[in-house]
């Protein structure tokens, strides 16, 4: 069985394996790495072989996003940041946010 690697780069959740060991527990297929990025290339630069990423800040470009299928946002109105790459369409990126858990974009 293959791996999925999750990506969390949200800086509130840097040193809370509490959290992380929960997600991990949803599947032993998932890999689950915490790397908080401050910055939108930051993001961008930590998604190479990442499928599902866990959010803060929105990347800003996807050249290293080989396998990325999926984003959560760690908040809610992503009207500001609807500029980003990630809201692609043809990228086929299923991305929810926080409050919205049946919204995809």
């Amino acid at each position: 069985m293959e791996e999925i690697k999750v990506l969390v780069t949200v800086p509130e959740l840097e040193g809370q394996q509490k959290f992380l060991d929960q997600m991990a527990a949803v599947s032993p297929r998932l890999r689950i790495e915490q790397r908080t990025c401050l910055t939108h290339d930051e993001s961008a630069a930590a998604l190479t072989d990442v499928e599902i990423l866990y959010l803060y800040k929105v990347p800003s470009h996807l050249k290293c996003a080989n396998r990325l299928k999926w984003a959560q946002c760690h908040f809610s109105g992503i009207d500001h940041v609807s500029w980003s790459p990630i809201f692609d369409e043809e990228r086929g990126i299923v991305v929810k946010q926080l409050g919205k858990s049946n919204a995809v974009f």
